[in-house]
């Protein structure tokens, strides 16, 4: 007889996984059939065979029903008023007493309100006949949630119930004894707590733990000795577990393995039990069973577990003691939608229950149901993990994907090789490539073009039988490759490109694209610009994948030609709109890029000027002799010169050590305009001083320059009114 299941999602690394199925065999696929046995439920979460042969089941609205398997007439046994129901939580897990006979006990467990928080009890029912009667609460206040709330409930042949709780989104919880969320709880059948749990007190609610750290545990059973969890993970690692007394499972301080240096430390301060399997990207784990059936030979002393995530039946080979699981088969993918929980009857057939009206299915019609497993008792076929030949592949690229069969494929056999989304999933997988043929073998296919980048898998996917492979392991897939045009100066790609007047830019397209043609007739690579015009390539690759770039080529004029005055070392050019670039020698000066420029060394001087457009033109170049400019040696400390405006006048002093008699001094504008000069007469060494009336000149930069002794003194100042 079956009890409630909890999910629990772990993760496995690449690495473990291969270490785990090196060989990936090949197991034959069973032959199996289905049927509805009853359609329109609303949301069922717990499926048990009963001792009257009948489906007993909760709904998580709150209705405890009997189905019949064979009509699927349905009777309901109690509606429980207190149930609150939202997001996932409602009426959840429920076990029957396993001499029912005798004690015809049932016990169920619920989230509820109270003063406005969602809260989690334990009940036991009385059947008497007809109906489920007098309700006693074994265990209430446990933390709830809307989501996160576990309850999945066994009761192992020792007459012990074991029940799992969520975290109820609660971190701190599973690591806590003295809360109850996170945890494996373990009970006597009358509510009492055990005196050999492994944290027994009288007085603390660690007393009902038998295990700590869980996240969302959906799935647990008892088989052969051994009690095994399933548990949801939240974007990695859901696990299957085996429970064992006073055992941390890790969360949220370890996701799966201890593989990760962050979990390492954990791991060797605590005891932590690590899972026997973990999927990678999550499969949303649900319920779990044990089938010892011949009715399904392939399935004999598997586990199985139904997933909500990615809508499927999973069959779990075990090892001969239970403690690993040696490969896995996937059965009826997205076929019926997200699947919840799964029961066996004593004649091996097996009865799965959807979870399409949760709130997160697609509703399909006549959902929810209780669909109907059942085999023929002969082996039939079965498809091994395919393998492709790099891990490694670009969208368009060609791809060889290898695979092997067993068993017997009719001769119209299609097989076909479908492709996940970009997390490695196949809740809408697509499909690449099909063969006609009955036996395994390399099967040539490419690389979608429109494929976004991500990490994939494949299988194969027979059509006479119907079977699925385990999916390949991953590959990466990088974006189709794409037209870059490269110049000398730039690299841009759809772009709008300007050349200003008489100006050519040759451009090359790059990206490892074998074949080009240009809206201009040319195949080639190369385009050079000098027209105005909308220039388009389409570029195809070796793979067969195409892609299109354009360029938008604009002409724009060139500004005038500049003018350059020169007033000793001080060179002003006429106004431009975009800017300007001084040279020396024909070669840009970094930081001249202002409209006067002042020589310090000798050579040729131009300035180029810019309009809107960014587009120049030069000036003719201007030779600045060595006594034009002043001097920066050591000797050249001699004079000094400066200038500062003050209430109108400008204050110069001139500092000289000279035998020259005459210093000539003039004040220029921005355009290189003389707005006064001067001469002083000269005594000797020592100070001089200036003042000069600056009335009637606007304000603006002006330039004092002074020549002294065969040198060119300049001093800037700026008038403000």
């Amino acid at each position: 007889m079956k009890s409630l299941m909890n999910i629990a999602g772990g993760a496995i690394s690449l690495l473990a996984l291969l270490l785990w199925f090196p060989a990936s065999p090949c197991h034959a696929q069973a032959n199996v059939s289905t049927r509805d046995v009853i359609t329109g439920l609303n949301t069922p979460w717990e499926i048990v065979w009963g001792p009257d042969n009948w489906i007993w089941m909760t709904e998580r609205r709150g209705v405890i029903s009997r189905v019949n398997p064979e009509t699927g007439e349905q009777v309901e046994l109690v509606k429980i008023n207190d149930v609150y129901q939202s997001g996932e939580s409602g009426l959840l897990g429920m076990a029957m007493h396993p001499n029912f006979a005798d004690s015809p006990f049932v016990y169920v467990a619920y989230t509820y309100l109270q003063q406005g928080d969602i809260y989690q009890k334990l009940v036991r029912y009385l059947y008497n006949g007809g109906t489920l009667v007098n309700a006693e609460i074994l265990l209430r206040g446990i933390p709830g949630n809307t989501t996160h709330d576990g309850s999945r409930i066994v009761i192992t042949p020792d007459r012990k119930l074991f029940m799992t709780t969520g975290d109820a989104q609660i971190q701190s919880a599973p690591q806590n004894r003295n809360s109850l969320n996170g945890k494996i709880l373990r009970l006597n059948l009358n509510g009492a707590v055990p005196f050999d749990n492994p944290f027994y007190s009288s007085t603390e609610l660690s007393r009902f733990v038998w295990t700590t750290g869980h996240r969302n545990a959906q799935g647990l059973w008892w088989a052969n000795g051994r009690l095994y969890s399933s548990e949801h993970g939240p974007n990695t690692d859901d696990e299957i577990n085996i429970i064992e007394s006073a055992g941390n499972y890790g969360w949220p301080d370890v996701r799966g393995f201890c593989d990760k240096p962050d979990e390492l430390q954990f791991c060797e301060d605590s005891v932590n039990v690590q899972p026997i399997h973990a999927w990678t990207p999550t499969v949303g784990v649900a319920g779990i069973d044990y089938y010892a059936s011949d009715s399904i030979p392939e399935w004999k002393n598997h586990l199985l577990a139904v997933t909500l995530k990615e809508s499927d039946v999973r069959v779990l080979e075990l090892n001969n003691d239970g403690t690993k699981i040696l490969s896995e088969q996937i059965y009826f993918d997205n076929t019926f939608g997200r699947l919840r929980d799964l029961c066996v009857s004593p004649d091996g057939r097996v009865f799965v229950c959807t979870s399409n009206r949760d709130g997160r299915g697609n509703v399909r019609q006549g959902d929810d149901r209780i669909v109907e497993i059942k085999g023929s008792g002969k082996l039939s076929v079965a498809i091994a993990k395919p393998t492709t030949d790099n891990a490694r592949y670009k969208a368009g690229q060609e791809m060889k994907v290898t695979f092997s069969v067993a068993g017997n494929f009719i001769e119209s056999n299609i097989f076909t090789v479908e492709i996940s989304d970009a997390k490695g999933e196949f809740a809408s997988p697509r499909s690449i490539e099909s063969v006609a043929q009955n036996i395994g073998g390399i099967i040539p296919t490419s690389v979608p073009c429109d494929l976004p980048q991500g990490n994939y898998r494949l299988r194969v996917v027979s059509s006479s039988p119907h079977a699925v492979s385990p999916p390949s392991e991953f590959f990466s897939v990088s974006e189709k490759l794409k037209i870059v045009f490269v110049s000398s100066e730039e690299m841009i790609r759809n772009a709008e490109v300007v050349l200003c007047e008489g100006e050519t830019k040759t451009f090359t397209a790059i990206g490892g694209h074998s074949q080009y043609q240009w809206s201009t007739g040319s195949t080639s690579p190369k385009i050079a610009l000098s027209k105005p015009g909308l220039y388009t390539l389409i570029a195809r690759e070796a793979g067969g994948c195409t892609d299109t770039a354009t360029i938008v080529a604009t002409v724009r004029p060139r500004p005038a030609k500049p003018t350059l005055t020169r007033n000793g070392n001080v060179m002003v050019a006429s106004g431009a709109n975009g800017g300007y670039q001084w040279l020396l020698n024909g070669e840009p000066i970094p930081t001249a890029t202002g409209q006067v420029y002042i020589a310090t060394r000798k050579g040729i001087y131009s300035v180029m000027v810019f309009n809107e457009f960014g587009c120049g033109t030069a000036s003719d170049p201007v030779q600045i002799l060595i006594n034009d400019v002043e001097s920066h040696d050591e000797n050249s400390g001699r004079y000094t010169l400066t200038a500062k405006p003050h209430n109108g006048e400008l204050l110069v002093t001139l500092y000289a050590t000279t035998s020259a008699q005459t210093a000539v001094g003039t004040i220029t504008n921005m355009d290189g305009q003389t707005m006064d000069s001067f001469t002083w007469q000269l005594q000797g060494d020592g100070e001089y001083y200036r003042s000069i009336q600056l009335r009637g000149m606007a304000s603006g930069r002006f330039f004092l320059s002074v020549r002294v002794g065969g040198r060119i003194l300049t001093q800037p100042f700026t008038i403000a009114r």
